[in-house]
């Protein structure tokens, strides 16, 4: 299991708990998940701490912090020795994405970057209009990725601009493509159905809050929580609600499918669980009734920010 966090990146044994190594970093906040390929962990540098108590020590700590969040890091899955770094021209937030030997990250300014998998060596550089404000999403075409001025559509290949979607602007949740769709959810609340040739809108749904969670996709059904503790279940391909569900008055943060299980994140520190027959493949004509009966089978309470990431990572990976 990998996991970061403040000030490192840990590998820990799936079954204990025990942290195999560690990559540390004074002063430096990972955000970004790290993505495992070939043996390989990869992920982005973060972003510098500003609340520190100033120090000669800690000056130099911050200086060398800056540095290193601008950085790809690409480690050894068994050592955690670094293989090979990348700079980039900011800080490196969001989460890296990997397809067919190519890495692809996007920095907290305006550029995408396509890096070989193997070496780290710059493939292709993209400098957009806005700044990005999600993770990548891809398709095996195309990159999607939500801007402070709506979503880009970029070729996979090239990083050639295909087209743009304004919309309501201000997407922060991570885009989920499935279906020849893009789905988009905005601070305003309302989730896009846009097709991923053109960026037309199909369906678009309306919900009362900003929806803060990422967009899961399985079994022609989407997925998401909003700040207001609302999970909704919609249809992929009409955006009508199958079922929404309501987990108190605390921001749903994340969602992940896990051996037919979806994962709820809080902001109160609990994960929820919830079961039903909800399969992670999904082909087209497919469908699911079950996924429209879900029912709560643990609640989790955290002791802090570690053991929240912790207990997450290790049900993503049994």
């Amino acid at each position: 299991v990998y996991v970061s966090g403040l000030w490192w990146i840990l590998c820990l044994d799936a079954d204990t708990g025990e942290v195999i190594w560690h990559h540390d970093v004074k002063l430096l906040d990972f955000l970004s998940y790290p993505i495992v390929v070939d043996g390989r962990v990869i992920v982005g540098g973060g972003r510098p701490m500003s609340d520190i108590i100033w120090t000669p020590e800690n000056i130099e700590a911050l200086e060398r912090a800056e540095i290193l969040a601008r950085r790809v890091v690409c480690l050894d899955a068994e050592t955690g020795e670094v293989v090979w770094k990348f700079f980039a021209q900011d800080f490196i937030c969001f989460s890296p994405a990997y397809f067919n030997g190519r890495v692809y990250t996007n920095d907290g300014y305006r550029h995408i970057y396509c890096l070989d998998a193997q070496t780290g060596e710059k493939i292709w550089m993209k400098k957009m209009e806005w700044t990005s404000s999600s993770n990548l999403s891809l398709d095996g075409k195309r990159i999607f990725v939500a801007t402070y001025s709506g979503l880009v559509c970029l070729d996979l290949e090239t990083g050639e601009t295909l087209w743009k979607f304004g919309g309501e602007r201000w997407i922060f949740s991570t885009l989920a493509v499935a279906y020849n769709k893009v789905f988009a959810g905005t601070v305003k609340g309302g989730l896009y159905c846009l097709d991923v040739e053109n960026g037309e809108v199909i369906w678009k749904r309306e919900t009362e809050s900003r929806i803060s969670s990422s967009i899961v996709v399985a079994d022609e059904k989407v997925a998401f929580g909003t700040k207001n503790g609302m999970v909704y279940i919609i249809e992929a391909q009409s955006g009508e609600v199958c079922e929404s569900l309501d987990l108190s008055d605390d921001e749903i943060e994340d969602l992940a499918l896990s051996d037919g299980k979806l994962f709820v994140g809080l902001g109160d520190g609990r994960i929820s669980c919830f079961g039903g027959d909800v399969n992670e493949s999904s082909s087209s004509g497919s469908s699911s009734p079950e996924i429209c009966s879900l029912w709560i089978l643990s609640w989790i309470i955290a002791l802090n920010g570690v053991l929240i990431e912790v207990i997450f990572a290790h049900h993503l990976h049994r």
